[in-house]
């Protein structure tokens, strides 16, 4: 995902539900296989949250001041020379980046300080790696059983080279589910978000993919995704149902 004046216009026409339908469809849909492209969309929908509160009414009011700035410098130069604006003329765009940037920033605040708990402590406190089964170790071929045995002793890189291999050759969710994981561990956030959300809705290990894909955005500190998955385990009435709860009222 390329991240452009473009992308980020369409970003903003979706929450603020100016798209015609096709475009929102053709844009969900996009969201689904591009795990970069849902992380930004839930980061400006946690943005449109923050500036929406009160206290930080007048700082979007200024942000909003330095991009007419920018439209009506664009503007005037294209009037008046039939060009677009040449690098000296472009000068608000430095305010506009800069402004972005302090928007950024007071997201990152906002997440930090509106909350008493830590979302890290919290991914510390609750994150358990998805434990590898009962199953005798002579029931199932050697080589998964290595891999098992890899996960268990926490050879993730190894565990991560493996189970590659073995997905290309079958689907499996399970593997999948120890895949995510071993990522995971290894600070692969995205990668882990993309192997849990390839577990279907139809498959018994839906609910422990949901788990894990908030306890992801609870590690990436993405508020947004975070709620929306705990949510999802909560709906599902499974065994994840009263730690999602306990996790969700944390971060009220």
């Amino acid at each position: 995902m390329e991240r452009t004046e473009e992308l980020f216009d369409r970003i903003e026409r979706y929450l603020n539900n100016t798209l015609s339908e096709e475009e929102r469809n053709m844009l969900e849909l996009q969201m689904q296989t591009d795990e970069a492209l849902a992380i930004e969309v839930a980061k400006h929908r946690e943005l449109h949250e923050i500036l929406g509160d009160k206290q930080t009414l007048d700082f979007r009011n200024k942000i909003n001041k330095i991009h007419q700035e920018v439209v009506t410098t664009r503007k005037r130069t294209t009037k008046t020379t039939g060009k677009s604006a040449t690098s000296k003329t472009r000068f608000p765009y430095k305010k506009l980046a800069i402004a972005a940037i302090l928007v950024v920033g007071l997201g990152v605040l906002f997440w930090d300080h509106s909350t008493n708990t830590n979302t890290l402590d919290l991914y510390t406190t609750y994150y358990k790696p998805y434990p590898v089964d009962d199953t005798k170790r002579g029931e199932i071929e050697e080589e998964l059983a290595n891999i098992y045995t890899s996960y268990e002793q926490g050879a993730y890189v190894t565990v991560i080279s493996a189970l590659e291999k073995q997905l290309e050759q079958v689907e499996k969710p399970k593997l999948r589910l120890y895949l995510g994981n071993s990522y995971l561990r290894t600070d692969q956030e995205q990668k882990a978000a993309t192997q849990f959300r390839k577990i279907d809705r139809k498959s018994v290990f839906y609910e422990d993919a949901q788990w894990y894909l908030a306890l992801t955005y609870l590690k990436l500190q993405v508020q947004d995704s975070t709620r929306y998955f705990l949510e999802n385990v909560i709906d599902y009435k499974g065994i994840h149902q009263k730690t999602a709860k306990k996790i969700l009222d944390k971060l009220q």
